[in-house]
């Protein structure tokens, strides 16, 4: 009888210590970036690799990714959503694993958000030209529309975005960049929307080059 109560209790002691092994501890909340106080700050930020192979032809590209921005700053769960050459994902990925942030704040804490962000390859500075040293401007051929964030509408914050991008020479939007903005989230709905934009790209000298741009994008009625 002894050695059966023992070997009962023994059971039921395994049977609870695999039960409380299995509780873990709730995963934190990832928010969207509408929905902080304050953004994430970049405070060490790596630049990519353009791969040898693409820059010894000359070859642009960009890639986008989504990736978290976790409370203590560091960046985690990186992914493309839109891709560029192989090597040129993998480089972007690489790079921005080790970005780190000043992380996001809601009601005073650090927070865990998404973010999205768009890495560009392969542009040499002194061949980009200004609108005003152009023969033609570029001009839009499809234009997408940003996306207003809801939680951002019905607080009612809104206003003017200034994106900075270069039209490549076939008419790509790259290096998509917003420059000054109302609210992060703004500034990057604008960059979403913008970095889907094609253009008929400016021309010089008979022939397309690569072009500075700089776009006001409105959110909300203008005052």
């Amino acid at each position: 009888m002894l050695f059966r109560l023992v070997r009962t209790s023994l059971l039921l002691a395994l049977f609870a210590g695999a039960g409380f092994a299995a509780e873990t501890a709730p995963a934190p909340t990832v928010f969207a970036l509408a929905e902080l106080d304050e953004a994430p700050v970049v405070s060490a930020q790596v630049s990519p690799t353009y791969p040898p192979n693409l820059k010894a032809l000359r070859v642009p590209d960009a890639v986008t990714l989504i990736f978290v921005v976790d409370a203590t700053g560091a960046v985690r769960d990186v992914q493309v959503v839109e891709p560029g050459q192989p090597d040129c994902d993998a480089a972007a990925v690489a790079a921005v694993s080790r970005w780190v942030y000043q992380p996001g704040r809601k009601a005073g804490q650090p927070v865990a958000v998404r973010m999205q962000q768009r890495v560009a390859f392969g542009f040499d500075d002194s061949a980009l030209f200004d609108v005003d040293q152009l023969d033609r401007a570029p001009m839009v051929r499809y234009q997408a529309k940003p996306e207003y964030p809801p939680d951002l509408r019905r607080r009612g914050i809104g206003g003017e975005v200034i994106v900075e991008l270069i039209v490549d020479e076939r008419g790509i939007a790259r290096r998509v960049k917003a420059v000054s903005a109302p609210h992060t989230a703004l500034g990057e709905a604008a960059e979403n929307a913008i970095g889907q934009w094609t253009f008929f790209p400016g021309m010089k000298a008979g022939r397309a080059v690569a072009t500075r741009l700089a776009v006001p994008v409105m959110f909300g009625a203008r005052p």
